[in-house]
């Protein structure tokens, strides 16, 4: 016999799954109406929220969600991070990613990679330098998933010297076909 507190964390989870569900294959108003039925909440199910609305391309909705979630982490920072950059809104990632900086997140992987993402659809060379030299000083790179993301925001940037730098210290361990490619659309 499951214990009640079981049975709520059990209960939310289904529902946080739901909102996935939802998400990939209803409406909004489906994702919303499950969520305003919902007695608890978690920050995996705000997150969710943001995801959904991001997915909708309502980033409007998207960021009033994140800014009334009562917790925060950096999943929920990384969500919305992408849910802007899919939605074409490279400053506002930007403007979100030095907040993150600021207050002291933890900056992953993920978070990375969208910027340089977002940098990479600006096309801006000088911002691009300046968040390859931030990542260099600040963060450990040997990392192919941030360097690949670099190597194509430099692409996208037309630093396509920089880029050729990147691609030949790229270590021969790690997979080369990512970057192959952006070197080739670089061109």
């Amino acid at each position: 016999m499951l214990m009640p507190s079981e049975l709520v964390c059990r209960l939310l989870s289904v529902n946080d799954a739901l909102i996935g569900c939802y998400m990939k294959c209803g409406t909004i108003d489906d994702v919303e109406a499950l969520f305003e039925k919902m007695a608890m909440r978690d920050v995996i199910t705000w997150t969710e929220m943001i995801r959904a609305y991001a997915e909708f391309g309502l980033i409007d909705m998207a960021m009033e969600m994140f800014n009334i979630m009562p917790e925060k982490n950096c999943v929920s920072h990384n969500a919305l991070l992408a849910g802007i950059c899919a939605n074409d809104k490279a400053f506002e990632v930007i403007d979100l990613f030095i907040s993150m900086v600021e207050e002291g997140l933890e900056l992953t992987d993920y978070t990375l990679t969208t910027v340089a993402k977002a940098c990479g659809l600006l096309g801006a060379a000088k911002l691009s330098e300046q968040l390859q030299g931030f990542i260099i000083v600040f963060v450990l790179l040997a990392n192919a998933c941030v360097e690949a993301a670099l190597l194509d925001m430099c692409t996208h940037c037309g630093r396509m010297v920089d880029a050729g730098k990147m691609f030949k210290w790229w270590p021969f361990e790690w997979n080369r076909s990512i970057i192959c490619t952006s070197m080739i659309c670089g061109y």
